[in-house]
C-alpha cells in the first residue's frame, strides 16, 4: 500500500463535507449552522483537515476566511465529486403534479413579480393544486450559491454570465420602453437626452440596467434623481418632469398602475434577454424540470406573452 493510500484510508471523509461548508460560507458560526454542528466542533474539524493535507486552507482576514492557493485548488474538486456522489445515491422520487405537496421557491427581482407571478401562481394552482410558491429576492453574486444549497430552485433574470455548473434557458425577450408624466416627443435620441432622467437601482452608485446599451451607443442621459424602487420612480415620474426608463415587462403594469404615458426608447437595439437559471443537479429532478419547463412556457421562449 503506496504512501498516498495510507493517507486516504485515514482520512475521516466526513470532513470534506466540513471543508465544502467553510469554503462556500467562509466564516465559522455559518458553516457550523449548516452541518449542525458546534463552533467548537467545528474549528476542532478545521484542525484536522490542516494535519491532514499539511496546509492551512484558510486564513482569516477581519470576519472572512480566506481559502489558501491551495484549498482555492481543493475545494472545487471536493465540492464537484460530493455533488457528484450524492447525485449516485439519491434515491429517485416520483413528481405527480396533482398529488405533490412541495413548496417551489423562485429568485427573481422584485420588479418582475407584479407581471410574472400571478401568471406563475395561477398556472401552479391549475396543474399542482397542493403546491405552494414563494418569490424571494436574492444576491446576483450569491447565485451559484443559492441554487447549490437549494436555497431557490429557480431563478428568472436578466442574462448573464454564469459557468457551469448553473444550467439556463431563454425566458423571454423584452425591450425599454419610457414612461412620463405626459406625451412627449422622442423620436431620436436627443429629444430623450434632453430630458432629465430617474434610475433606480439597490445599489448606492454604479450603472443601472437602462444605462448598458446607452453608453455602448455613445450617449450618457442627465440622472437628476436615484431611487430603489420601480413603484417609488413611477410615483415621482407621474407628478415631475423626469423620465423613467424600464423594461416593458416592468413598464407595462406601472403605465396602468399610474398616469403615465409609454412611449418606446429611440435607440435601435434595445433587447433585453431574460433567462430561467437553475443548477444542474437538478437537471432531472422531476419537480424541478416540472416547473421550469412550465415556467418557460410563460415566457414562450422569448415571445411576449405578459402584454
Amino acid at each position: 500500500m503506496d504512501f498516498n493510500q495510507q493517507r486516504f484510508n485515514h482520512l475521516d471523509l466526513n470532513l470534506l463535507r466540513v471543508l465544502r461548508e467553510i469554503y462556500l460560507q467562509r466564516q465559522l458560526n455559518l458553516a457550523a449552522d449548516q452541518l449542525a454542528l458546534s463552533p467548537s466542533a467545528l474549528s476542532h474539524a478545521l484542525r484536522r483537515l490542516r494535519d491532514h493535507f499539511q496546509d492551512p486552507l484558510f486564513e482569516r482576514h477581519g470576519r472572512q476566511l480566506v481559502p489558501t492557493p491551495y484549498c482555492e485548488h481543493l475545494a472545487p474538486v471536493v465540492i464537484q465529486h460530493l455533488l457528484a456522489l450524492q447525485q449516485l445515491i439519491a434515491t429517485p422520487q416520483l413528481f405527480d403534479p396533482q398529488t405533490a405537496q412541495l413548496t417551489f421557491t423562485i429568485g427573481m427581482p422584485e420588479a418582475m413579480e407584479s407581471s410574472l407571478l400571478p401568471r406563475l401562481h395561477h398556472l401552479v394552482q391549475q396543474l399542482a393544486p397542493h403546491c405552494r410558491l414563494r418569490s424571494v429576492p436574492y444576491v446576483r453574486d450569491h447565485l451559484t450559491d443559492s441554487l447549490t444549497r437549494r436555497t431557490l430552485d429557480l431563478i428568472v433574470d436578466v442574462e448573464m454570465a454564469i459557468p457551469r455548473p448553473v444550467c439556463h434557458a431563454p425566458f423571454m425577450q423584452d425591450h425599454f420602453v419610457v414612461l412620463s408624466r405626459k406625451p412627449v416627443q422622442l423620436e431620436t435620441m436627443q429629444h430623450y437626452l434632453s430630458h432629465p432622467h430617474i434610475a433606480v437601482s439597490g445599489r448606492p452608485q454604479g450603472i443601472v440596467l437602462e444605462d448598458m446599451p446607452l453608453l455602448k451607443a455613445g450617449f450618457e442621459r442627465t440622472i437628476e434623481l436615484r431611487c430603489q424602487s420601480y413603484q417609488s420612480a413611477a410615483q415621482i415620474a407621474a407628478g415631475s418632469e423626469l423620465l423613467l426608463t424600464v423594461p416593458d415587462l416592468i413598464g407595462a403594469p406601472l403605465a396602468q398602475q399610474y398616469p403615465l404615458h409609454q412611449a418606446p426608447l429611440p435607440l435601435t437595439s434595445t433587447e433585453i434577454q431574460l433567462r430561467v437559471y437553475w443548477h444542474q443537479q437538478d437537471n432531472d429532478d422531476q419537480a424541478n424540470r416540472w416547473l421550469r419547463h412550465n415556467l418557460i412556457q410563460l415566457g414562450d421562449a422569448g415571445k411576449r406573452t405578459f402584454a
